[in-house]
């Protein structure tokens, strides 16, 4: 109800960063506050219940706060404080320290204004104050043993209760006054002024600090008495500085329009600018940081505003939820992992590459939050260390026996340092009667003096001087270094003692970000995450460039700036001889020409003013010039294949460089190499074209041209053979697949696994074989061409076994009684026969099987009345002659025919009609003709007395055809077998009909037409406006696209084409365009 935040959350991507709790009383008194916390906390009103850890406050009934309780590593660590009469008020830290303190109050209780603190260890500070609360006087005092310390610090107010004078034991007095807008007017210090006022008038006006300011109460100049730099300001209409002229420097900045300082600039005297650059990112997080040299380093802030990473110095940066830092990964790969206690206070920080820490340390704390204990965590480290406090949280001891062993410390009532003990060695510090250090004694021995300026700084340390300016910069170390700074006081310039100065630029943050040391000429930018340095990233001497090789004589040196140089001296040397300088300027390069042969080698220096750094490594360039084109080049007028290609040595030539051009197509490079000749292998057949040049590292001659080379491979396509597995009447026929590029092919035949014997060479595709007897023929065919033949196919395999004919000469003969006769069949034995069948045909027309195996002679008891017949068949594993005539006991009946018809087929068709015809066969009544389609099975296509047989409608095959005469004794051998093979011409497709995508400036043209019986492939041909005609499609779809870009009418037409042939065209279609440039 009182608006308060209670709950607060911090996320990015929805990842909690931070969340806090906070709770109040019913006064709105806050009575807890949690840790940050990286996972999100919900509301309660009972935190510790919650385990939700922070700082619990308790309130007495006048709201004023009475203890603290802190959730620690070392439990619960509780302030409590009383007030008691007096107004006093007593406050008794977690270790148990009591300090009372005492405060004016007029008419109710106030505790702004103490006038008496009583300490621990028996120190008190006494504060004298007036009616208005101002001070008048601040003393601390105490023992130090039995000796009795004190020092008193006044201070003096003018008519107007402003501060016009302060005394100090260790600086004198300070004067100061004011302008009528109360604007400090002047100031002087170290300054021995009588009486009680403020003095004013004892001052010189010579030892004044004067100050003017603008309308605005601006500071506009600060001017400090002789000897000590002034300092001009001046400022933006918004009141940011953005520029500060101060001694020997200038500072200059500049800002966006959010008032986010984008840009500073340091220049001193004799010094060119030296700049810092600052981009934000939309939420005004610093994001990169521009560096004098050069150089960028990016932070790539997240949401929160905090970096992500320092360019590559520092990366994948973590946060604990109090925003402290707490893990990163150096640019070298070694890690920085940290972890916090329940206080988060630093617990442990470790280094190291992958998993492995280099170093690593645990951090204790005590109640007040002093570290106690340093754990090296590194096995063998040295690094461990303790440490010890007085009631005032003073440094009192410190143990580290890796290190420097045990010491001690004593401090007097002033908080002086009186003595450290280390190892038995004690040196003891003494003070004089202002309160500053006079000398440090170790025994009878000093080790140190000190000597001090009426403003209290050292003048004087055991015999050695430093000088100091009226605002108390050190300017001086005589004999050793002279030094500068700039309007806030930040050392700009150190210059040794008959030195060369080093230079600092500081960012208006007060960090040391860019350092020149003109000595070594080396600049080194100091890179930082959030306050950490994390990087130094030092240059070194110019580093020098140079081609390796130049083959004209002209080439440009260049080298990169070192910051700080005023100017470069660049030496050249010729063929390993003396050095000579060539330029001294300011610039970074140098082009040179005009060089013969040799080789020049380069080096720079840079320099500022007459003082320069250390020379560059050398960079070296040969000049050597090209050498001339080879006198000729050789190639042969044809090949089949590779191509062996020849030159003639140039001299001074370290390599050639061979190109290979097909056709008009573009140049490739074939062979690189010191040799005059190279075989150059083809990937396609063509005229081919090369050339040669000679090079050496200062480069290439022009190109010498060849005359072309005609090269045919042979056909890399293998062709796919068929033949039947098997055949039974020794013709059959044999073919195969074509192959690109072949103009002939040979078939080669192999008998009974012999050897291979070629049969037919011809632009064939197949061939018919024929006589063939029984056995197994091998086939094996190859493409082939002017640059010779390609690879065999596999080889196809035909056994033939051929079918018998019918036996001849059947003779009868009995044996035995008439009535029970023995008849015995004797018949010729017949070619490819291996077994016959007889059967037996009584009077009453009944069959009887009378025989079955492999001889030419039967015998069979026969008890048929009437006349008996018989007839016989040849076999083979093919099948079975037809059945011979019938014998019997009275003689023969009429045989089949005895001879095989003689076929006519033509060898080949386009039309798919065509007439099949045979001679007639004495005896014969009748014919069987049979058929069959790339050597399948065989099928009757006509019986009759017909000697012819009209074909129609085949379609694009091989077909075979045989024939044998019949009679009603039975049926003749089958005749030869004839192929014809049927490729059929599509016919004419209708016209293709037009249509157009896309844009009219960038149209794509489709095309489609009906497909055509026995079609295998469409050509579609183009007919632009100016008349020039292509082929825009050629393959098997009925469809094609193109973009095309014309002005007028385009024409489509269209032709169907198989393996016989293709149609005529078709009529055309068209589309009108406008798309041409």
């Amino acid at each position: 109800a009182m608006l308060r935040p209670v709950l607060s959350d911090s996320d990015i991507g929805g990842s909690v960063q931070t969340s806090t709790l906070g709770t109040y009383d019913a006064k709105g008194q806050k009575v807890f506050g949690s840790y940050p916390s990286a996972t999100a906390l919900t509301f309660t009103q009972t935190p510790a219940a919650a385990g939700i850890q922070g700082i619990a406050t308790t309130y007495d009934a006048l709201g004023r706060v009475t203890q603290t309780q802190q959730d620690s590593e070392l439990g619960t660590l509780t302030s409590s404080t009383a007030y008691l009469s007096g107004a006093r008020q007593q406050i008794t830290d977690p270790k148990g320290n009591v300090t009372t303190t005492s405060y004016q109050m007029f008419d109710s209780p106030s505790y702004n204004a103490p006038i008496l603190v009583q300490a621990p260890a028996g120190i008190t500070q006494a504060i004298a104050r007036d009616l208005y609360g101002n001070p008048l006087s601040i003393s601390q005092s105490g023992l130090y043993g039995t000796e009795s310390d004190s020092v008193t610090k006044t201070l003096t107010y003018d008519a107007y209760h402003r501060l016009c004078r302060t005394t100090e034991p260790e600086s004198g007095s300070t004067v100061m006054a004011y302008d009528g807008a109360n604007n400090l007017a002047w100031s002087a210090q170290g300054l021995a002024i009588t009486g009680t006022g403020c003095g004013q008038e004892q001052v010189a006006t010579a030892a004044q600090t004067a100050r003017t300011y603008d309308a605005m109460n601006r500071v506009l100049t600060t001017l400090p008495p002789s000897g000590t730099q002034s300092t001009q300001y001046h400022y933006t209409p918004l009141g940011q500085p953005d520029s500060v002229v101060s001694g020997i420097s200038t500072w200059s900045g500049s800002y966006n329009y959010r008032g986010m300082l984008i840009g500073e600039s340091l220049q001193l005297v004799g010094q060119n600018a030296w700049g810092l650059g600052y981009a934000h990112d939309a939420y005004g997080s610093l994001s990169l940081v521009h560096y004098p040299d050069g150089e960028n380093v990016s932070y790539a802030p997240d949401a929160l505003g905090r970096p992500t990473q320092a360019g590559s110095y520092a990366t994948g940066i973590g946060y604990f939820p109090n925003g402290q830092v707490s893990q990163f990964v150096y640019g070298n790969g070694t890690a920085y992992v940290a972890e916090q206690n329940a206080r988060q206070m630093l617990s442990n920080f470790s280094y190291g590459p992958g998993s492995t820490a280099q170093l690593s340390e645990d951090l204790s704390y005590d109640a007040n939050g002093n570290i106690t204990t340093v754990a090296d965590l590194v096995a063998g480290g040295p690094r461990n260390k303790s440490f010890g406090y007085d009631a005032l949280n003073r440094l009192t001891s410190a143990s580290a026996a890796g290190l420097w062993g045990t010491q001690a410390y004593t401090y007097d009532a002033l908080n002086n340092l009186r003595s450290r003990t280390s190892d038995s060695q004690t040196s003891t510090y003494h003070y004089d009667t202002t309160n500053k250090l006079a000398s440090i004694t170790n025994g009878a021995s000093t080790v140190d003096s000190f000597q001090y300026d009426n403003r209290g700084n050292v003048i004087n340390k055991s015999g050695a001087n430093l000088v100091f300016d009226q605002k108390n910069q050190l300017t001086q170390i005589p004999g050793y270094d002279n030094y500068a700074y700039d309007a806030s006081g930040r050392r700009v310039m150190k210059t040794p003692t008959g030195g060369t100065p080093a230079y600092y630029f500081y960012s208006q943050a007060g960090q040391l970000l860019y350092q020149v040391d003109a000595a070594t000429l080396k600049s080194t930018n100091f890179i930082y995450l959030g306050t950490k340095l994390v990087a130094r990233d030092e240059s070194a001497a110019p580093s020098i460039n140079a081609p390796t090789y130049s083959g004209t004589g002209s080439y440009t040196v260049s080298w990169n700036g070192i910051g700080g140089a005023t100017s470069y001296v660049l030496q050249e040397q010729v063929n390993g001889g003396s050095w000579t300088t060539i330029q001294t300027a300011g610039t970074t390069s140098i082009a040179i020409s005009g060089k013969g042969e040799g080789i020049y080698g380069y080096k720079v220096q840079a320099c500022n003013g007459v003082t320069c750094g250390s020379w560059s490594s050398i960079a070296s360039t040969t000049v050597l010039f090209p050498p001339l084109t080879p006198a000729s080049i050789t190639v042969p007028a044809t090949s089949s294949g590779s191509v062996a290609v020849s030159w003639a040595a140039s001299s001074s030539a370290t390599s050639y460089t061979l190109q290979q051009q097909l056709g008009g197509n573009s140049w490739s490079t074939v062979y690189t190499g010191a040799a005059t000749s190279s075989t150059s292998s083809v990937p396609t057949s063509g005229n081919y074209t090369y050339q040669v040049a000679a090079c050496n590292p200062g480069g290439c001659s022009a190109y010498k041209v060849s005359s072309a080379v005609t090269v045919t491979l042979p056909p890399a396509g293998t062709p796919t053979l068929s033949v039947p597995a098997t055949n039974s009447s020794g013709s059959y026929t044999a073919s195969w697949s074509g192959v690109t590029a072949a103009t002939s092919y040979t078939l080669q035949e192999q008998i009974n696994g012999g050897g291979w014997t070629t049969i037919q060479t011809s632009s064939a595709t197949s061939s018919a074989i024929s006589g063939k007897t029984n056995g197994s023929f091998g086939y094996q065919v190859r493409g082939c061409n002017a640059g010779g033949c390609g690879p065999w196919s596999s080889i196809g395999a035909v056994a033939v076994v051929l079918i018998p004919a019918a036996p001849t000469s059947i003779v009868i003969a009995t044996s035995g009684p008439s009535w029970k006769p023995v008849f015995t069949l004797t018949w010729s034995a017949m070619p490819w026969a291996t077994s016959y069948q007889v059967e037996e045909t009584n009077a009453n027309g009944d069959v009887t099987p009378f025989y079955s195996g492999p001889n030419t002679t039967a015998s069979q008891l026969i008890l048929d009345e009437g006349t008996v017949e018989f007839r016989a068949k040849s076999c083979s594993t093919s099948g079975c002659s037809a059945w011979s005539g019938y014998v019997s006991q009275g003689g023969a009946t009429t045989p089949p025919p005895g001879i095989a018809p003689t076929l006519s087929v033509p060898a080949t068709s386009t039309t798919g009609n065509y007439t099949v015809s045979w001679s007639g066969v004495s005896g014969a009544t009748s014919y069987i003709l049979q058929e069959r389609v790339n050597n399948g099975a065989w099928g009757t296509v006509q019986s009759s007395a017909a000697t012819s047989l009209a074909i129609s409608g085949k379609s694009s095959a091989s077909y075979g055809y045989q024939v044998q005469a019949c009679n009603s004794s039975g049926c003749g051998p089958w005749s030869t077998t004839q192929t014809i093979a049927v490729g059929v011409i599509p016919a004419v497709p209708a016209a293709p009909q037009i249509s157009t995508s896309g844009p009219y400036y960038k149209p794509v043209v489709h095309a489609s037409w009906a497909a055509v019986a026995w079609a295998g492939s469409y050509t579609l041909e183009e007919t632009d406006p100016d008349g020039s005609v292509s082929n825009m499609y050629v393959g098997p779809n009925t469809t094609a696209s193109a973009l095309i870009l014309q002005n007028g009418t385009v024409k489509f037409r269209v032709k169907a084409c198989s393996s016989a042939g293709c149609s005529a065209w078709s009529g055309y279609g068209s589309v009108n365009l406008i798309s041409g440039n």
